[in-house]
């Protein structure tokens, strides 16, 4: 719950500037998450000589880091998302109440079909539990902001070749997003080349320096940009459905 409660702590500012950078990633650099240090609370007999100081981090949250995931916007774009379809039905005369129904339940359908074939990808490449629950419902959600953006651009009767460029840029966009532009990274040598850590890479392809705890061995590593590659690859069908309300 407190991470739940940590992932809808936004601002305007914040939602401005995310909704930016889901349509526009191309220019971010800094895509590292920031991490907040904070002293640990003192403890036991105060006249007994105090233990050295420690110090615990935590991640910041969305309003205070444009690269933390939230959900104030995936649920806000989810939400939109099922009042254009009613909309949409309605513009053609075939709004009946269970399109809002029908419209929720497969755009819910294909945020959890995402889920699990995540959870079970980190399953079988034994990556360690950096893979949040709230931190891939965030990931995964953002796709219905361009979902969204594709269904108002067939409303507005842009059809044929302007639809599908459309399509495919936030496509494109998305799948930036949520993996690292600079996929040749299965040889440590190359690792320097691409320093920005881009979202859903952070959940998958940790810092071994950082966690020396959960090593993972090259041939590990190169499983796991298959892994997003396919990962990136599957917002194709999974937009493709949703754009089809």
């Amino acid at each position: 719950m407190a991470q739940l409660k940590q992932s809808f702590k936004v601002s305007n500012s914040y939602v401005s500037k995310k909704l930016c950078l889901l349509v526009f990633p191309w220019r971010h650099r800094s895509w590292n998450r920031r991490m907040l240090r904070s002293p640990s609370p003192p403890h036991g007999n105060p006249s007994q000589p105090r233990p050295a100081q420690t110090s615990t981090e935590t991640y910041l949250s969305p309003r205070d880091d444009i690269n933390s995931p939230d959900l104030y916007i995936p649920s806000m774009a989810l939400t939109t998302y099922i009042l254009l379809g009613a909309l949409r039905a309605g513009l053609t005369s075939k709004f009946h109440p269970d399109v809002l129904g029908m419209t929720a339940s497969k755009a819910i359908s294909v945020l959890i079909l995402e889920f699990l074939i995540v959870k079970l990808g980190c399953y079988f490449l034994n990556v360690p539990g950096q893979s949040q629950v709230v931190d891939l419902f965030s990931y995964g959600g953002y796709k219905f902001v361009g979902s969204t953006v594709i269904v108002l651009v067939g409303m507005l009767g842009f059809g044929g070749s302007i639809y599908w460029l459309v399509f495919l840029y936030l496509f494109a966009a998305n799948a930036f997003f949520l993996v690292s532009s600079g996929f040749i990274i299965s040889h440590p040598d190359t690792e320097h080349i691409f320093p920005q850590l881009r979202s859903l890479r952070t959940l998958v392809l940790h810092d071994p320096a950082a966690n020396p705890a959960n090593p993972y061995t090259p041939a590990q590593r190169s499983y796991r940009v298959i892994f997003l590659f396919t990962v990136a690859l599957m917002q194709i069908p999974f937009m493709l459905t949703l754009a089809w309300v």
